[in-house]
Order: C-alpha cells, then sequence, then structure tokens
C-alpha cells in the first residue's frame, strides 16, 4: 500500500513539475514576444525589460541573451551589449550572428582589438559573413607585420602560372599563400618571390599572374584586401619585385588574366559575372569590354596570334572574339556546351585553329574547331573512371603535338595528368606525380 501511495505521490510531483516548467516556458515565450514587439516599435527600454523577464524564467535561452544585446546595441550601451552576446555564445557557441553582434559591439565600444579576436574566431565559423564584417573592421592595410615563413616552394595550392614568350626564360606562378614566383626555366631555380599588398583571411590570395612576353612586367589578379573600394589588379617589376602600379573599378575578383603575344594589350576576366576587359599596356587604359556574362564566374581565358581570345564561363558558354589593332573586341561566336554546367579552363592549339576545353564537373575534354566552335573530338577518357579534367593545355616536341590534361583524379592511387598524342587524338598516357616520399628520394 505504502509503494502504490509513493509511487502516485511521485507521479503527482513530476506532473506538477511539467506543468510548471510549461507554464513558465510559456510565460518567457510570452515576454520574448512582447520585447521582440517592442524591438521593432523603437522602444528600446521597455524591450529590454521585456527580454530580462524572459531571463528570469528561462535563464538558458541564447536567443533572448542576442536579443537583448541588440537593444542595448540600440541605446548605444556597448557594455551591456558585450555581455549580452557573451552569455548568448556561451549558450550557443556555434551562431555566426551572435559572433558578428558582439564585433560590432566591440566595434561600437572602440575595441578594436578584441573585435579582431572575435573576428577570427567567425571566419573560421562563416567566411563569407567574415569578410563583410572586416569590411568594418580594415578600413586601412594592416600596419603591424604579418609574419610568412619564407620557403623555397609555395606553401599552398599554386591556382596560376604564366611563361614569357615561347618558355624562353621565366615560369611564374601564384598561390593562395599569397606570394609570386619567379623561376628560371631551364633549371626550375626559385629567382624571386614577389609580396603582393595583404591582410587577413582570404585578403591577398592569388587567382591570377601573367607575365608581358618580353619577360619583364607581371601582372596579378588577388583578392584585394577588404579597404579596397574595388577588386584590383596589381603590376611588378620581374627582376626586382617592386611594384609598378595598380588597376581598380573591378565590381569581383579577377579569375584570369592574359598578355596579348605582342605584348600591347592585357585581357582580364572576372567573377561573378563581371565579364571581359581589355586594356593597353603603355598607359593601362580601358580600350574594351564585354559585361554579359550573367551572373556565373568565368575562368577560361587565351589569347593567340591571330588576334583572337576566347573564354570559357560557368555559364556554360564559350565566347570568341576578334580584337583589332587599337584593342575593341567583335565577339564572333558565342556557344552553348551540352552535357556540363562547369566549362573551366580554356586553351588554343598551337597554330589557333583548334580550342581544348577542361571541365570541373567530370573527368571529360572537349575540343572545338575554331572559328565557328562546332565540336570536333573527345579525347579518349576511357582509363579516368574518377575526379575531373578542369585544367587543359597543349605543347609541342619537335614536330608532335601533345594534348595535356590535369585534375583530381586517380591512377592507381596517386594524382595523374593524362597526355594525348596526335594532339588529342592518339592514345593517352598517365603521367603520375611522385609521392613526397618519392620526391624526397631524388634528392
Amino acid at each position: 500500500m505504502f509503494k502504490k501511495m509513493s509511487l502516485v505521490l511521485l507521479v503527482l510531483v513530476v506532473l506538477l513539475f511539467s506543468m510548471t516548467f510549461s507554464i513558465r516556458a510559456n510565460e518567457a515565450l510570452n515576454h520574448f514576444d512582447q520585447g521582440k514587439s517592442f524591438y521593432e516599435q523603437g522602444k528600446y527600454q521597455e524591450a529590454i525589460d521585456a527580454f530580462q523577464q524572459a531571463i528570469k524564467l528561462q535563464p538558458d535561452w541564447a536567443e533572448v541573451y542576442s536579443k537583448l544585446g541588440q537593444a542595448y546595441l540600440q541605446q548605444e550601451n556597448p557594455d551591456q551589449a558585450i555581455q549580452s552576446f557573451q552569455k548568448a555564445i556561451h549558450l550557443e557557441p556555434g551562431n555566426d550572428i551572435y559572433h558578428v553582434n558582439l564585433i560590432l559591439a566591440f566595434i561600437l565600444k572602440g575595441e578594436r582589438v578584441s573585435a579582431k579576436k572575435e573576428y577570427s574566431i567567425l571566419e573560421a565559423l562563416n567566411p563569407e559573413i567574415a569578410r563583410e564584417i572586416a569590411k568594418k573592421l580594415f578600413t586601412q592595410p594592416p600596419e603591424e607585420p604579418i609574419f610568412r615563413i619564407n620557403t623555397e616552394m609555395h606553401t599552398s595550392a599554386i591556382n596560376c602560372i604564366d611563361t614569357d614568350s615561347e618558355w624562353s626564360n621565366f615560369v611564374v606562378t601564384g598561390s593562395s599563400d599569397k606570394t609570386i614566383r619567379v623561376w628560371e626555366k631551364e633549371t626550375g631555380r626559385l629567382l624571386k618571390i614577389i609580396r603582393p599588398p595583404i591582410g587577413d583571411g582570404v585578403d591577398g590570395e592569388i587567382n591570377a599572374v601573367a607575365i608581358s612576353p618580353e619577360g619583364d612586367t607581371i601582372a596579378c589578379g588577388s583578392i584585394a584586401g577588404v579597404w579596397e573600394e574595388t577588386e584590383v589588379i596589381t603590376f611588378f617589376d620581374r627582376e626586382s619585385g617592386s611594384l609598378l602600379g595598380t588597376l581598380t573599378g573591378f565590381p569581383a575578383s579577377i579569375t584570369r588574366v592574359r598578355y596579348s603575344p605582342d605584348g600591347k594589350y592585357l585581357a582580364a576576366l572576372g567573377a561573378k559575372g563581371s565579364g571581359l576587359r581589355i586594356y593597353r599596356t603603355d598607359d593601362y587604359s580601358l580600350t574594351s569590354k564585354d559585361l554579359d556574362y550573367g551572373e556565373e564566374d568565368a575562368l577560361g581565358l587565351d589569347w593567340n596570334k591571330n588576334n583572337q581570345i576566347i573564354t570559357a564561363s560557368f555559364d556554360q558558354t564559350l565566347r570568341l572574339y576578334n580584337i583589332n589593332e587599337n584593342g575593341l573586341l567583335t565577339l564572333e561566336k558565342k556557344f552553348l556546351i551540352a552535357g556540363s554546367n562547369r566549362p573551366h579552363s580554356i586553351a588554343f592549339s598551337p597554330d589557333g585553329t583548334q580550342v581544348a576545353v577542361g571541365f570541373f564537373d567530370s573527368p571529360r575534354v572537349d575540343v572545338y574547331s575554331i572559328p565557328d566552335l562546332s565540336f570536333l573530338f573527345f579525347p579518349d577518357c576511357s582509363q579516368i573512371e574518377n575526379g575531373n579534367l578542369p585544367l587543359v593545355a597543349w605543347s609541342c616536341d619537335g614536330d608532335n603535338i601533345y594534348l595535356n590534361a590535369g585534375g583530381r583524379f586517380h591512377i592507381q592511387d596517386r594524382v595523374a595528368l593524362v597526355r594525348w598524342l596526335q594532339a588529342g587524338q592518339g592514345s593517352a598516357a598517365a603521367i603520375p606525380q611522385l609521392t613526397r616520399e618519392e620526391e624526397s628520394r631524388k634528392f
């Protein structure tokens, strides 16, 4: 009998606790809704009072602390706002909006050091939002030194590569490690490390490089510092590494740059539909542009000796241009590629009569004719059953012409390049990359 009564009492206690918790939760929600209503009406003190009542009833409710902090910000009370946002982050550390609010509170109080520390946390949580916030934090280039390890090789991905005329002397590479490196073509010896302006996060990562045909000037498209009002192209002297000048006015990052074969013009291709622009290299004045690229990134750009430019864009389109002696573009052909939405790179054949296209979304290469952009053939990719082939290039060895491609695919458990004989119509040969252990044994 006693056991039954004890069980009944326990059930009643649990029910009573559940009812009390439910009532408190409902009351807290009412206060929270009331606070949001006051906030929207601009009655910030009333909103603060309502949010505080909600917290008394539900002390572990992160969103209420965040709303309370926002109300304090509206009253220009950063101290109370900081405490509220810190409490919200303590309860939900992975919420990027709470970190954004805390950064803004630190900025309002003038504590930029604390704001920058919080920014580094936000950058790991949400890089895109962090970059927008950085525009409020970093209105000028950093004054304090940014230390880098001075290594022989790039320390991050190499995003771009170019050579001077006819592979005569120099190879130039650009990397996510925020450096440009100049190499001697014959020996592979590192000649120069060029360090463009950089900032925190992705600011300064190199997307595009080109070296002039005579080999004396390097053009660089990088992710501009957030203190810049536009994206930029910077120019460097190849021998000294000194900064020669900067081109501004780009609405999105530059993805590719390419000098004309005679060195008189520079082509610049942009992300997010910002299109193609042509500049005269004697004064870097704009001569022509095509901005009709929708909203997609364009990553493929090449320029042949017949004064033709070809581009490839994620809008699935190839665009062939003629350019006259005054640097004016004429769009000759526009071709929509079937079967893919990610054409990545594009390259003219040595004689300029064909173009090869590599794809980001499949292990595939297409070859088209110039100037009509009619489809010619697929090189044999039957041995490649995984990954992709986004990068393409042509090469010559005497009378032999090869089509080459690379990407993220594996043959016998290692990443490889692939080369096709007979200008892409012959058999395919994989060129395995050495593992780090094998590379170290060479020396």
